[in-house]
């Protein structure tokens, strides 16, 4: 049942990515079309590249992502217990 799952998963998942190219290639020609200049085009086709590539490097997103949370300052810090229960130190003050 999970390779079976699995398989389905990867199928989904080149769909997805076919998909979103086919996209990109529309996203350009209706920029074309719409506006029929070529900073238009240009836009589009750098929109579009950045969205492939994000798309196809969620890789490399994950191990960044893992760099960054791992070096968040935690390295070497200690964690003090305090209990809650002990009586306090000064009595409080009234006015």
């Amino acid at each position: 049942m999970l390779d079976w799952l699995a398989g389905k998963i990867l199928e989904v998942t080149a769909l997805v990515r076919g998909a979103s190219v086919l996209g990109a290639i529309i996203m350009v020609a209706f920029a074309y079309y719409k506006a029929r200049s070529l900073v238009a085009v240009l836009v589009a086709g750098l929109t579009a590249g950045v969205f492939l590539w994000t798309i196809n490097n969620t890789d490399w997103w994950q191990t960044k992502v893992e760099e960054e949370s791992d070096s968040l300052g935690r390295l070497g810090t200690t964690v003090e217990m305090v209990e809650l229960n002990q009586p306090a130190l000064a009595a409080p003050i009234v006015l």
